[in-house]
Parts: C-alpha cells; sequence; structure tokens
C-alpha cells in the first residue's frame, strides 16, 4: 500500500483530492435540486439545494480556470490554445437559456434559430384563404377548447366521444399536422374550425389563426412587442375567444381584441398603463376572461405609487375600463369565475395571495394570504362544492385547501388543511372525482380533497410539464415533448399509453377540442386524432 511520508507527499494527495472535489461539484452541482426531489425529501430545502449546487458549480469551474491558467504546470502555449478555445466557443454562444432545473440551455450560431424556420416555412406556404364565410368562430361549450385551460377554465374535458386513451400500435394518435410557430409559452384556444394561438415572430407579437383541421394559416394580427427573459422568450398568456371576437394579453402587456373572422382590430389596451403597474419578471400571463360583458387581467401595482387597479376589468365591446381595483402585485395566474359563500365572483391567486373581487364593481370580498417566496403563485385555483378553493405554487409553499364563508355582509377564508405534498410551479393541478392530480416539482401526485392525504406520488419526473383531465385520464404532456395518459385512480398510479411529440422543451398547455389534440411549444405546433372505443 503506497504511504505519504513526506510533507511533499501530502501535499500532492490533498491536491488531487481537492481538485477532484472540485470536479464531482462543478459536474454535479446543478443535479442537487433534481437528486432533493427525486428523493421526495422535504420541499422546503429545495430551493436552498438548487442555489447551493449552482453556485457550489460556479465557484468550482472558477477555481479551477484559476488553477488552470494561473497555478498549473501546463504549458503556456497549451493553456493559449485552451483560453483561445474557450473565447471561440462563447463566442458562438448565440442565446442561452434555462430549464426548469435552472440549468443552461445553449443555442449556438450554428443551429437554426426558430424564427429563420418559421420565416422558411411560411415562405413556402400558400395561405388558405380569410374568407369570412369559412371561418366559424362558434363555441361548442362541451367539446371546444375557447380558453385557457378549458370553457370552465379548470382543466377538465368531457367529449360527446368515447375517447380510447388506452391505445396500442394498431390504434395509437394519428398526427393531423405539425409545423412550425413562432415562439412563447401561449396555448391553443379551439373553437368551431379555428385554433388561435398567441406568438413572437421577429420584433412582434402575432395573434395567430390557423384551420384547426389541416394546420393552415388563416390570418394573423402583428404588433410591435417582443419580451425577452432568460426562461424564454415571447408571449405566456393564452387568447380567450369568445362572442366571435378574440382577447389576447401580451408579455408587456398589450391586451387586444380582434374580430375572429378577419382578424380585424378592434381595440387595444396596456393594462400596465392603465394599473401604472410594473411589469412582472417572467412577463404578463394572467389570461383573459371573458364573463358577463367583460375582459378581466391582472395588471398588478407599482410597489413605489400603488394606484389601486390590480385588477382590472374592460368592457369586452369597446375596451373602456368599468371597474379597477387591488392592492397587490400581479403573479402569473390567470382569474376564473366561481360562486362562493353564495356570490358570483372573480377569484384571483396574485404575488401576495388568493382574493375574491365583486364581479360587478371589483370589490375585494375577501382575502387569504399567501405571499410567495421566490415570484412563483402561478397556478390557477380551483374551486369545489362546498365554497372551497384550493390553491397550489412553488417549491416550499406547497398547496392549501380554503373554505369561504360569508358572515353578514362580511367574507372570509379559513384553512381546511395544507401541506408540502403539492408544490406545482408552473403548472396547473386538476380534479377528478374526489382526488386532486398536480404536477409537484415534475412528480406526478394524488391527493384527497377532503384531507390532502397523498395517495401516490411518480416515480417518473415529468419536470416542468402540464396536466389536463379527460374520460377518466389524466393527460399529462411532459416538459420534454412526451404524452403520457394516467389513470384517474387514487388507489394506485397506471400508466395507459404514452407517445413522443416534440424534441425540445414543451412547456404550454394542451388543448383538447372533442377528439382533436392540440400542442405547441416554442418552435413548433401539432395536432394529433386521438382514437375512439370501439
Amino acid at each position: 500500500m503506497a504511504r505519504f511520508d513526506s510533507p511533499t507527499q501530502w501535499r500532492l494527495r490533498n491536491r488531487i483530492l481537492l481538485m477532484l472535489a472540485l470536479f464531482a461539484l462543478a459536474f454535479g452541482g446543478p443535479f442537487f435540486a433534481p437528486l432533493w426531489e427525486m428523493s421526495d425529501l422535504d420541499p422546503g430545502l429545495t430551493i436552498p439545494m438548487g442555489v447551493l449546487g449552482s453556485l457550489g458549480s460556479m465557484l468550482s469551474w472558477t477555481l479551477l480556470a484559476v488553477w488552470l491558467f494561473f497555478f498549473s504546470y501546463v504549458p503556456l502555449k497549451v493553456r493559449m490554445v485552451l483560453l483561445g478555445l474557450a473565447v471561440l466557443y462563447a463566442a458562438l454562444i448565440d442565446d442561452i437559456q434555462l430549464d426548469s432545473y435552472r440549468r443552461p440551455i445553449l443555442h449556438h450560431r450554428w443551429q437554426s434559430r426558430p424564427g429563420d424556420v418559421l420565416t422558411k416555412y411560411l415562405e413556402d406556404q400558400s395561405p388558405e384563404p380569410a374568407d369570412d364565410s369559412l371561418l366559424d368562430f362558434t363555441i361548442d361549450p362541451v367539446n371546444d377548447f375557447p380558453r385557457f385551460r378549458g370553457a370552465n377554465g379548470d382543466g377538465i374535458v368531457n367529449p360527446t366521444e368515447l375517447l380510447d386513451l388506452k391505445w396500442g400500435d394498431a390504434n395509437a394518435p394519428r398526427k393531423k399536422w405539425q409545423h412550425p410557430c413562432g415562439g412563447g409559452f401561449s396555448a391553443l384556444a379551439v373553437a368551431g374550425n379555428v385554433a388561435v394561438t398567441l406568438e413572437q415572430r421577429g420584433a412582434d407579437e402575432a395573434i395567430v389563426c390557423y384551420d384547426r383541421y389541416t394546420g393552415g394559416q388563416r390570418w394573423v394580427y402583428a404588433y410591435p412587442a417582443a419580451f425577452r427573459h432568460f426562461t424564454g422568450h415571447g408571449p405566456r398568456a393564452t387568447p380567450t375567444i369568445s362572442d366571435g371576437r378574440v382577447y389576447s394579453l401580451g408579455a408587456t402587456g398589450h391586451l387586444v381584441c380582434v374580430e375572429g373572422k378577419s382578424g380585424k382590430h378592434l381595440w387595444t389596451r396596456n393594462i400596465l398603463d392603465d394599473a401604472g403597474a410594473k411589469a412582472v419578471t417572467w412577463g404578463m400571463t394572467s389570461s383573459p376572461l371573458v364573463v358577463d360583458g367583460l375582459v378581466v387581467v391582472n395588471a398588478g401595482i407599482d410597489p413605489k405609487a400603488n394606484a389601486g387597479k390590480a385588477v382590472i376589468a374592460y368592457r369586452a365591446e369597446d375596451g373602456e375600463i368599468a371597474w379597477a381595483s387591488g392592492t397587490h402585485p400581479a403573479a402569473y395566474s390567470a382569474a376564473l369565475v366561481a360562486t362562493l359563500a353564495g356570490r358570483r365572483q372573480v377569484v384571483l391567486f396574485d404575488d401576495a395571495g388568493v382574493g375574491g373581487y365583486g364581479l360587478e364593481s371589483g370589490t375585494e370580498l375577501w382575502r387569504f394570504p399567501w405571499p410567495s417566496q421566490t415570484d412563483g403563485n402561478v397556478s390557477m385555483p380551483l374551486t369545489f362544492k362546498g365554497d372551497r378553493v384550493f390553491i397550489s405554487s412553488e417549491t416550499g409553499k406547497g398547496c392549501a385547501m380554503l373554505r369561504v364563508q360569508r358572515k353578514g355582509e362580511a367574507f372570509e377564508a379559513v384553512e381546511l388543511w395544507a401541506n408540502n405534498y403539492l408544490c406545482t410551479r408552473y403548472s396547473n393541478p386538476i380534479r377528478m372525482g374526489n382526488a386532486i392530480y398536480g404536477l409537484s416539482s415534475g412528480y406526478l401526485v394524488c391527493l384527497d380533497i377532503e384531507t390532502g392525504k397523498r395517495y401516490w406520488r411518480s416515480q417518473q419526473c415529468y419536470k416542468n410539464g402540464q396536466v389536463i383531465g379527460v374520460a377518466g385520464t389524466v393527460l399529462v404532456q411532459t416538459e420534454d415533448g412526451e404524452i403520457v395518459c394516467v389513470t384517474a385512480d387514487p388507489r394506485q398510479l397506471t400508466v395507459q399509453a404514452r407517445f413522443k411529440v416534440f424534441d425540445e422543451r414543451a412547456w404550454n398547455t394542451p388543448a383538447l377540442a372533442g377528439r382533436w389534440l392540440y400542442l405547441r411549444n416554442e418552435a413548433e405546433m401539432a395536432c394529433y386524432e386521438l382514437p375512439l372505443r370501439e
């Protein structure tokens, strides 16, 4: 056995161990948070573990570089060559984004840009004529998907046709079309014979209408606006189809209304200007809620000059402000309408918590504090019978079930239960039967509605995907672009079927209209026809 008898040998040994430790931390640091989550440990420590791993990795790479260029015995010429190669490689990086674990996604200059791919695709296409008589924006309230998370905004679809979500090779979903699209995280709104989304096309945000059956572009309404962020560029919110019109909110605050059949511009407001607010970090994401002739969005406030107009309701007809109220910063959740404690109201999850607003005047009726730690209140609330409201947010905050109750004219929200079993982060949960299903830091989780008890947690991590519910099935779109069908059964997790759609990151929410499944990410979109039961 080798022995280290001299001080020189001991110093050599310690240097070797230090170098091995630095290499291990440099490569392994980014995996601290994923490994912590995979081990099903305390979610409250996931963020600190991620920060620790990232900082440790960056520090290790820095120390290794300093050692290589200033203290190593590597010949000077070799060091200069390595430095030159590093500078050259850095110059070849065109863009850097981060995945759900804050790990870098590099785009190099030799790779084709999604915008260039889209431009070439459009040049090769012959746009289908936008004949008013051919475009149908009529909403089937059962089968269509006219807004973010479906007709009811709860991610649940109950089509009239019996879908077969346990397909095999003989009856797998059939791809009807797939083609490039502009950037952003908007989903598709589907009604009649059209599918509408919001895209980043060059220096413009663009509301784009497609034929839902062929994928052909029907019309485009574009306006100057561009949002860039290290998590991804382009608009975030999904358009809403209502009464033959399309209402869309861009990442920089442009609320736009266009005529559905022609794409003709009807009115535009900038919600940040109207509210005297500051844009939130990841861009404005509040998909418009259209109800009772109003368009409701979450604009937020300027913390240094609170104008009290955090929630704004515009008249759908002409864009004039009907009411504006609220004193809390915006988050990334869309508003919904529900009847709680006998009062029909707007329910909104903002950066300070969840609250209810009178639909007629915007008066804040009740509030339950749930301040975000890392700007992470993203998911839409769920509402249930018994005046209950379910919220879930970032890692470390978890989820809670509330009950809204009334005493005379006063409302209040009380907590029924809370835990850390479901931390939805960027995704949205659904309710099927007596259970709640959602992605908790990427792992599919099933909770009991009454107690919050966790029935099961998936072994596979789907990362920051999205879920919708249909026909007793939880349909998961994973961040890696795969569709996975899981039986909605609290007793056990059973994967029914799966298929791959995209090779790039997919954060956009799926839309299901009848048997037609509409999917997109930042670079392309696709439509699949799901099989029917025999």
